[in-house]
């Protein structure tokens, strides 16, 4: 298989997502966890998007850099939808053999997600922090 093939099967992974494809997404063994966890995600911004801005491929690993937005209409973590945007990144490491990803990680900018949502508690420099009133 050639180099730009699995990055192509990647490709097509985030398009399923964006399309809420998860028939697609189950074809594949290693994309199981984001099955069961993605319709959560999905119902909390149902016009998520994925834009992928880089990837690079060794062997039959890709490394995928994206930006995920889309629009909290749905509850996630017990917050109600609040109508925000949010825009965050995504990065993934995919192995892909005979068209198939077999592993899947993916660490999303979880601050960039909940933070604009209010799922996080406050925190700056106009909050106090843990040392405040430490003696």
């Amino acid at each position: 298989m050639r180099v730009d093939d699995h990055a192509a099967v990647v490709r097509a992974m985030t398009a399923a997502i964006d399309c809420h494809d998860l028939a697609a997404l189950a074809a594949h063994a290693g994309l199981y966890e984001l099955v069961e966890h993605i319709p959560t995600l999905l119902a909390a911004f149902p016009d998520l998007t994925h834009t992928i801005e880089q990837q690079t491929v060794d062997g039959d690993v890709v490394a995928t850099r994206a930006v995920v937005r889309g629009t909290h209409r749905g509850p996630l973590l017990g917050v109600a939808p609040t109508g925000r945007r949010i825009e965050a990144m995504v990065l993934m490491m995919d192995q892909v053999v005979d068209d198939r990803i077999i592993r899947h990680y993916a660490l999303p900018d979880w601050i960039a997600i909940l933070g604009p949502i209010g799922a996080l508690p406050a925190f700056g420099p106009n909050h106090a922090t843990v040392s405040e009133g430490s003696s």
